[in-house]
């Protein structure tokens, strides 16, 4: 017979089981695998020197580009690919740490993604990039070091520009 912390842990399991499912198909739906907008993002964003476009970049390209046509000339969006969880096996040094440092610094975690941050002003990003934890530079030794590879999205006189950066 199953006592009551047993039956409860079950129940909870299956609800988390459940939760999680709809938020990975609610994720899924938000990416797309049409080239035409993955095309028109790369080229209003200036993003022209890939040999290979990002996967950050494909599965967001819809979502980019409407926050891209709809962000001020202040608004900044820092969007991430990431390469693995943490820098030198340490937990102190890896993706959480990261995000946090981001939002902190006054990145807004668009759908709690971890992906796509958008900074309201540039003075809030060159803030947060300029206190990065110093274990968070690019690891010009070891390239296979970093944890992320970062894109920058920002607009002045109705111009797109784009920037890379790797932590």
């Amino acid at each position: 017979m199953i006592n009551f912390t047993q039956q409860l842990f079950l129940i909870l399991k299956q609800i988390i089981f459940v939760s999680m499912e709809q938020i990975e198909n609610s994720l899924a739906n938000l990416t797309i695998k049409d080239c035409d907008k993955v095309t028109e993002f790369l080229e209003k964003c200036n993003f022209e020197n890939f040999t290979v476009v990002p996967v950050c970049l494909k599965q967001n390209a819809k979502i980019l580009l409407d926050l891209v046509e709809k962000m001020s000339a202040d608004e900044q969006i820092l969007i991430i690919e990431w390469t693995k969880h943490t820098k030198h096996n340490s937990c102190n040094q890896g993706k959480d740490v990261l995000v946090k440092h981001i939002t902190v610094h006054g990145g807004y975690n668009l759908y709690s993604s971890n992906t796509i941050f958008v900074f309201r002003n540039s003075s809030a990003l060159a803030d947060c990039i300029d206190n990065l934890p110093d274990w968070a530079g690019n690891d010009i030794k070891n390239i296979t070091g970093d944890i992320c590879h970062a894109y920058l999205i920002y607009k002045r006189a109705n111009n797109y520009y784009s920037r890379t950066y790797e932590f």
